[in-house]
């Protein structure tokens, strides 16, 4: 194994020098070299959210001949909504803002000068930010020929993705097409069609679209933003672009290097393994299966509130630096995917990681949110892909991007935010051409100036985020002549501060909230207006106290029953032999619409899930003694937590 880990780190230094050489001699096209640096900056906010003390004390320069610092309300857009506060801040490192208000999220801008612009920092901060309740439509875009073998689990997710706020809107479409990009972009005009008509009918809302399996790839441009040959590269930013004007080049592919509007309307993410099963369809949708558990299990808070982050390379210091505001400084540890990234769950990994995607088979990463650089990688639609190999790692990785060319802007998820959004402030970062210092929101991009380009893809659901606050347990619902009494068991969420009721009229799936806010202890509430066919949802609400400041957020809904049904055993118990591979007793029961599902492995053996269905478990060889595995069971409306405990004999 040694030899093994030995022998790819050596492939690994040469794959590093042979990137850093072609970066030289080919710059990526429309790209100028950028003269600014990324400023590393830490935030302290007051109790009562109206001071901010900023400090850059980790500059690689401490001190430089003058600083200036901006703010703005986040959600402001466009570089003219940054307001200038202090224009002479000289050779100090430390800056202190007053007059805040609690309730709001602020945005800063450092800009420290010598002989020309040294480097620009961002940080963001707001204390008791408000939760977004209802978060706006979610368009889910699904290869048709996995809807019938996924269908529980899409069912589940899309219930979860109504229980997070959103109005999901759901769209079968025709698979890619191997081979044929001709095909695949009538298919795929089609497809942004459905969606744009969608879009244009209420603008006004928030959107994100989620594509699911093999939804066409649609290529477009010349560029080389890895510094290597120039050609088309794969975007879904094609169907977020409404807008837009995609010019046809030949054989299918389309001819922006940039997105054409300078904008897209909403984020969007990929979760599709079509390249990473062989050509296997009963491998492929076992890797949808096991992404889809990991998502279920991240949501509702059974993958634990992590709080720690590593990074490694230079080329991505724009994104480790942003990885203070989502985490704090002290929890960084300096390392790369396959050596810190193994070690523990994390929340984010910043790393230029191993550029053979067929090796990531044999990794066990274990954080969250990636940024995955490296030539080529970028090319998600390639066999293997290494993005999306971080995303076939067991138990965590839920969302992947390229990053570095350029810098993807992270500090959005620091206070509640997605993955999505940070992705949409990485794209739209301003108009395409002009003075950049004048035309973008951000700056630097990395080494290079990018704006607005086509390969800003991101891999994994666009809808998540860090800091998941535990929801309520068994909620019950039992409808009266005289309304609805609704009642649940806590969250065991430490920071649950109260809970928010929801009720969608005869059965619907638009929910409006009827509760004022509830407080922590609260176990029940009765709704006169309730009436048979109502559905309820309950979410605990949190304070989450981060770098940033803190925030309130709501958990995944918890949907009630409509009539009470026993309760399951606690435990599912099995006894087997140390060193013996035994199939484990956990099966869904597809009659019944039940999933099931392992929420983490063990250190006392090997757990893994076969494209059959079945979980196997192979104990090391001297392992004894009592083993505890934690999954979750889903019936088609509620989730539990459950144990399954071994017992492994000599």
């Amino acid at each position: 194994m040694a030899e093994v880990i030995g022998n790819r780190f050596l492939c690994f230094l040469g794959y590093v020098q042979a990137f850093v050489l072609s970066a030289l001699l080919v710059a990526p096209a429309q790209a100028q070299t950028s003269s600014e640096g990324s400023l590393p900056i830490s935030g302290a906010m007051s109790t009562d959210g109206t001071e901010l003390e900023l400090s850059w004390k980790n500059a690689m320069t401490m001190r430089v001949l003058n600083s200036e610092v901006y703010r703005r309300e986040f959600g402001a857009k466009g570089p003219q909504s940054w307001q200038l506060i202090e224009p002479k801040l000289g050779r100090s490192f430390i800056f202190r803002d007053t007059g805040l208000q609690p309730g709001t999220a602020y945005e800063y801008k450092v800009v420290r000068y010598d002989t020309e612009i040294v480097d620009v920092g961002y940080w963001l901060a707001g204390v008791d930010v408000p939760a977004a309740e209802f978060r706006g439509r979610a368009f889910v875009v699904i290869d048709e020929t996995l809807a019938e073998p996924l269908a529980p689990v899409l069912e589940r997710f899309s219930q979860d993705l109504t229980g997070d706020g959103w109005a999901v809107m759901r769209h079968d479409v025709p698979r890619g097409v191997p081979g044929d990009p001709v095909a695949n972009l009538a298919n795929a005009r089609e497809i942004r069609h459905w969606i744009a008509d969608q879009y244009q009918r209420d603008v006004y809302r928030e959107f994100v679209l989620i594509l699911v399996g093999h939804v066409p790839v649609v290529y477009s441009g010349r560029v080389a933003p890895d510094g290597h040959a120039a050609k088309p590269h794969p975007t879904d930013l094609f169907y977020a672009d409404v807008n837009g004007i995609w010019k046809d080049a030949s054989d299918g592919a389309l001819q922006p290097d940039i997105v054409p509007s300078n904008f897209i309307e909403f984020p969007v993410g990929r979760i599709d393994f079509s390249g990473m099963s062989g050509g296997a369809l009963d491998t492929e949708l076992a890797l949808l299966r096991a992404y889809f558990d990991k998502n279920h299990h991240w949501r509702h808070g059974m993958i634990g509130d992590l709080r720690e982050a590593y990074g490694a390379t230079d080329y991505l210091r724009v994104e480790r630096d942003q990885l203070r505001n989502i985490v704090g400084a002290e929890a960084i540890t300096v390392g790369g995917h396959h050596d810190v990234g193994e070690e523990r769950p994390w929340l984010f990994g910043v790393d230029f990681g191993d550029w053979e995607g067929g090796n990531y088979a044999d990794y066990a990463n274990k954080a969250v949110f990636s940024i995955n650089f490296g030539s080529g990688k970028q090319y998600f639609a390639n066999g293997d892909n290494p993005m999306r190999g971080m995303l076939v790692q067991p138990w965590y990785g839920l969302a992947s991007a390229w990053g570095a060319r350029p810098s993807w802007r992270l500090h959005p998820m620091s206070l509640g935010g997605t993955i999505g959004l940070a992705q949409l402030k990485t794209v739209n970062n301003g108009r395409y051409g002009g003075d950049y210092r004048v035309a973008m929101d951000y700056f630097p991009t990395g080494q290079y100036l990018l704006r607005n380009p086509i390969w800003v893809n991101l891999m994994g659901d666009p809808t998540l985020r860090a800091f998941p606050t535990r929801p309520p347990r068994e909620v019950q619902v039992d409808i009266g002549a005289s309304g609805a009494e609704v009642s649940w068991s806590v969250s065991q969420d430490v920071d649950v501060v109260g809970y928010r009721i929801y009720r969608a009229q005869d059965g619907g799936a638009r929910f409006e909230t009827v509760s004022d806010p509830l407080s922590a202890d609260t176990v029940s509430f009765f709704d006169p207006d309730g009436m048979v066919g109502d559905r309820y949802m309950v979410r605990a609400l949190s304070r989450k106290t981060v770098p940033a400041g803190s925030f309130f957020s709501l958990s995944q809904g918890a949907f009630a029953q409509t009539e009470t049904a026993p309760a399951p055993d606690a435990m599912i118990t099995q006894t087997l032999r140390g060193g013996q591979a035994v199939t484990l007793e956990l099966v869904d029961d597809p009659d019944a619409g039940i999933l099931r599902a392992f929420v983490e492995g063990t250190e006392a053996g090997d757990l893994a899930r076969g494209t059959d269905g079945l979980w196997v478990f192979t104990p090391k060889a001297d392992a004894v003694g009592e083993v505890a595995l934690r999954f979750s069971e889903w019936d088609g409306v509620a989730t539990r937590e459950r144990i399954f405990a071994l017992t492994v004999e000599p």
